[in-house]
């Protein structure tokens, strides 16, 4: 359970160009074709599963109107971004 922070290695007040090169140093040490089929299953799975983590951080990272509402739901201790959290009841449900 790792916030989206911490995954790519920036402080919390980070500003979108250090969000970018961090992002995309992690990018090219792990993206999973850099690999080609020198991994097992197993492995390879693991890093691609990494690799949406990092896209998924840099897009919520990244984004003016998503950051704000991630870090909301980082304050009541939700790590991944949702954004059905923000969206206000529907009357009637």
């Amino acid at each position: 359970r790792t916030s989206y922070y911490q995954l790519l290695g920036v402080q919390r007040e980070a500003a979108e160009p250090q969000i970018r090169d961090a992002y995309y140093r992690l990018v090219a040490r792990f993206h999973p074709d850099l690999y080609g089929d020198a991994l097992d299953r197993d492995t390879r799975n693991k890093l691609v599963s990494l690799y949406s983590r990092l896209v998924e951080a840099y897009r919520c990272l990244s984004d003016g109107q998503r950051r704000p509402k991630y870090d909301k739901q980082l304050a009541a201790g939700k790590v991944r971004y949702n954004p059905d959290d923000d969206r206000a009841p529907q009357p009637g449900r």
